[in-house]
């Protein structure tokens, strides 16, 4: 299950799991900065307590078609990256995602600018540190090389010597208002960087995402997004190992549809795909042993009850073909339970 599900506040035992207990602060900190910080804690599948600062940043506001941002936050790429775990539509984490930016999703201390280029165009850019767990495509760090290093490669180089060994990411979006006829929103986004595996080596990650929604009779309501992903990791020559340089490709995306019916039910369907080139090595005997990199495919339906304007139950089922395990036929059966709590709904318990 721990391959299966990879996110880090994914369901991964059988019985009961604690995925968060989310603490949110957000308010303004004077007239011209906001001030948002997320906390997280859960218990590991040990059993173990873990906290984690998720984000915490000042974001400037009242200047017109400009804003920066500055802390530890996630980084602005694609429709999932930047969402908290109470703003999934499904339980778990897209398996793209897992595996191009970890457990977490990708994270880190930074900066980055906002511009309005028009009422409905918004273009984004930052940089962020290329070291640490949340960085799994880059830098990453000791823990990530030990547990799932990317490829089977070894970690030869990890110092940032300048700004250019920094992450850099960029993302471009376009929304159309078409009032009650629903809200479309179309985005490019960039990610480039150093990875570990030695000096000059570089990740380069881009993405595309697609999200609809209108509105229905009743209260009802129809949400449809699709997101692709492609990475290009450039593995330097590792003579110490015996590890040729080699370009691992890897690609994958997701589409999913949350029909609601009324204000109370919703279903939904996601249809996942995750694929690659380039060989794995090391411990691996190739890529389609590579859990984090053979090719997957994963079909999960949902139901949705919100039982209460804070509070909704869902029964999500998850059909697995992972190329790596022996059984390529994988079922598994979810139910959760969340809630929010406070002003606003801010402070969340899933």
């Amino acid at each position: 299950l721990n391959t299966l599900q990879a996110g880090g506040h994914d369901p991964s035992q059988n019985g009961f799991t604690l995925r968060t207990v989310d603490l949110s602060i957000v308010g303004a900190l004077d007239p011209y900065f906001d001030a948002e910080t997320h906390i997280a804690l859960f218990l590991d599948d040990d059993g173990e307590t873990k906290l984690e600062l998720e984000e915490a940043f000042l974001t400037t506001k009242n200047i017109d078609a400009f804003d920066i941002k500055v802390g530890h936050y996630h980084t602005e790429f694609g429709f999932f990256n930047p969402l908290h775990l109470h703003d999934w539509d499904w339980v778990d984490q897209p398996i793209v995602l897992s595996r191009f930016f970890g457990g977490d999703g990708m994270r880190q201390l930074g900066a980055r600018m906002g511009l309005s280029l028009s009422p409905r165009t918004r273009f984004l850019v930052g940089a962020q540190n290329a070291k640490g767990e949340t960085m799994r495509s880059f830098i990453a760090n000791s823990e990530v090389f030990e547990e799932d290093p990317i490829g089977g490669r070894s970690a030869n180089s990890n110092q940032i010597d300048d700004l250019g060994e920094l992450v850099y990411a960029a993302r471009l979006s376009h929304t159309s208002d078409t009032s009650d006829r629903g809200k479309w929103m179309f985005g490019l986004s960039g990610a480039f960087g150093p990875n570990a595996t030695g000096n000059d080596a570089q990740t380069r990650i881009m993405g595309a995402d697609l999200s609809f929604q209108t509105p229905l009779r009743g209260d009802g309501y129809v949400r449809w997004v699709t997101e692709g992903m492609y990475r290009d990791y450039e593995a330097v020559l590792d003579a110490n190992n015996g590890f040729a340089a080699d370009d691992l490709e890897d690609w994958g995306l997701y589409t999913q549809l949350l029909y609601g019916i009324g204000p109370e039910w919703a279903f939904g369907l996601r249809y996942e795909y995750a694929t690659g080139s380039g060989e794995s090595v090391g411990s691996f005997a190739n890529r389609q042993s590579d859990s984090f990199r053979a090719d997957r495919t994963r079909v999960s339906p949902l139901a949705q009850w919100q039982f209460a304007p804070g509070a909704k139950a869902r029964l999500q089922y998850n059909y697995d073909e992972p190329d790596d395990l022996t059984d390529d036929d994988i079922h598994s059966l979810w139910f959760d339970l969340s809630w929010s709590i406070g002003a606003g709904n801010t402070a969340n318990n899933h």
